[in-house]
């Protein structure tokens, strides 16, 4: 808001008040960076859990198909 030029002491005293003045002391990078990784792990889990299901819905097609073939 600074760089915007829209700070001034009425929008500082209503930042305070919400209790949201302490953020403008946060490192960003930091933040994204924090933000970046855990996305990576949910992503990582998310696959990690779709392969497991493809997995076993293949594996029971398979021995589907093997009880089909299988001559009696």
């Amino acid at each position: 808001m600074r760089d915007l030029g829209l700070w001034d002491k009425k929008v500082e005293n209503a930042c305070r008040r919400m209790g949201i003045l302490d953020n403008a002391k946060a490192d960003l990078d930091a933040l994204m960076k924090q933000v970046e990784d855990i996305a990576e792990t949910l992503d990582r889990e998310l696959w990690s859990s779709e392969l497991a299901a493809h997995k076993q819905e293949m594996g029971e097609a398979l021995t589907l198909g093997e009880d089909e073939t299988t001559p009696e």
